[in-house]
């Protein structure tokens, strides 16, 4: 079976590789805690569950984080939304081995991701119930639910290629 710590550093890794580094966005990956003061907008990620590797999936919560400020048509949350749209749509991404210094790539084996109605695509949620802090803040927060699943999961263990 999977090690989860993998499948979440294989996630985080691939946000990281095409949508932090890329476009400039600070990602808080888990739950740790990190200064956001120099920025106006950036992602947080926390997977809810473990399930993914047991025939089941991890639901994984992913916030798009912004600041509200004075401009007239603000689009910077739209961006960075039709970013992860794009990056998360209809996609599987490769799963790596951490259990040493540099990742080893798990041949034979993907992470799947869905939404969470287990679509391959990525819906939007505006939280009409802001997290503590974010209205003294001047903060807006959208998020997007996921589903992510290990390739073996959703085919019986068989490889298909």
């Amino acid at each position: 079976m999977v090690k989860h710590s993998n499948i979440e550093k294989s996630f985080y890794k691939y946000i990281s590789e095409n949508v932090a580094s890329p476009y400039g966005y600070a990602v808080s990956y888990g739950n740790l805690r990190y200064k956001t003061a120099a920025h106006d907008i950036w992602f947080t990620m926390a997977f809810e569950e473990m399930g993914a590797g047991a025939k089941n999936y991890s639901p994984l919560e992913v916030d798009i984080v912004s600041r509200v400020i004075g401009e007239e048509y603000s689009n910077a949350e739209s961006a960075a939304l039709d970013i992860l749209r794009e990056k998360l749509t209809n996609v599987s991404t490769p799963l790596y081995d951490f259990a040493t210094s540099s990742p080893v790539l798990i041949p034979n084996e993907k992470l799947i991701v869905k939404n969470s109605e287990g679509r391959f695509t990525v819906d939007r949620i505006v939280l009409d119930n802001l997290k503590a802090g974010d209205l003294e803040d001047n903060l807006r927060r959208s998020s997007i639910f996921l589903r992510l699943m290990l390739l073996t999961d959703t085919v019986g263990g068989r490889v298909i290629k």
